[in-house]
């Protein structure tokens, strides 16, 4: 391999590494304060597991019954069943997430390592095989119209991760740097502007888990952060999706992890915070309490 194919893949061995980390941050933030009464329901059922499986399981089951789960806590669950070894109860949630959800393994390589290689190479990688193929054509045809959006997102997602890529690279000087950077920015803002064409084309409603593909949102999470960190691209880039986030929390179908995210960045960039979801001086302070209010923070 040449000098650089080693840069690159030592930079997406980095890129691994950091959305897992990412991934693993933004789902504690999400299911710290949310305003679906079930994404707080599942996260105390999910501290329960980590010292009573067995308790925890029968309030999952129950949760399920009464509410429909987000997938992607579905699948948190998940990797405390393959801890505690419940492979039919594995293999009943994962047939009903590829029925339902158009579950496939490779959603789980960097955030659920142990539920991939229990279904990649483990002991239920055989049964997998066997179940996944019939059930997911079923899926894509029953969802079809929405494959376009499912895909044009994956196409996004990994022209995401190849200007983070890039960006790791050491260039030659500063103003080579600053045009890298700049154009680097400028891609990921059109990504965002692309994520809130399939918006407005998707009933003027966020493309989230629930409705389309398990892991549809977290890539645009990613999408969101890279943009959020760059100071340039900061409030632009929450002006044009803002709404879409907005109205998919308020329909119970994400949690205000955006909006964590938004106050994160902007203490970075500005030295303070806006919605009050960590320990910063606060923008507009006097209507504070009206917006935690609003967004039951």
């Amino acid at each position: 391999m040449n000098e650089f194919g080693l840069k690159l893949f030592d930079s997406f061995v980095f890129i691994r590494k950091y959305i897992y980390i990412f991934l693993i941050w933004i789902s504690t933030v999400s299911l710290s304060h949310a305003q679906s009464p079930v994404f707080g329901i599942c996260d105390s059922i999910i501290d329960i597991a980590r010292s009573d499986y067995h308790t925890a399981k029968r309030h999952w089951i129950d949760t399920g019954a009464k509410y429909e789960i987000e997938p992607q806590q579905e699948l948190l669950f998940l990797t405390f069943s393959v801890q505690h070894q419940d492979i039919e109860f594995i293999k009943t949630e994962i047939a009903k997430l590829i029925r339902t959800h158009g579950f496939s393994v490779h959603q789980t390589q960097e955030r659920y390592p142990t539920i991939y290689n229990l279904l990649s190479d483990g002991s239920l990688s055989q049964w997998y095989k066997e179940n996944f193929h019939d059930a997911y054509e079923t899926w894509v045809l029953s969802h079809h119209e929405k494959m376009y959006t499912i895909n044009t997102i994956d196409r996004l997602y990994a022209r995401d991760q190849m200007l983070v890529a890039f960006s790791q690279f050491d260039h030659d000087s500063c103003s080579v740097s600053k045009n890298i950077a700049s154009t680097i920015e400028n891609n990921d803002f059109e990504n965002l502007l692309e994520i809130v064409r399939l918006c407005k084309m998707n009933n003027n409603e966020l493309p989230t888990g629930y409705d389309f593909a398990i892991d549809t949102y977290s890539k645009i999470q990613m999408i969101l952060w890279h943009n959020l960190k760059s100071k340039n691209n900061f409030q632009r880039a929450w002006e044009q999706l803002f709404p879409y986030l907005e109205k998919a929390y308020f329909d119970g179908k994400i949690s205000n992890s955006f909006l964590y995210a938004y106050d994160k960045l902007s203490y970075v960039h500005f030295g303070y915070q806006y919605y009050g979801t960590i320990s910063a001086p606060v923008k507009d302070e006097a209507t504070l309490k009206e917006r935690q209010q609003d967004y039951k923070l």
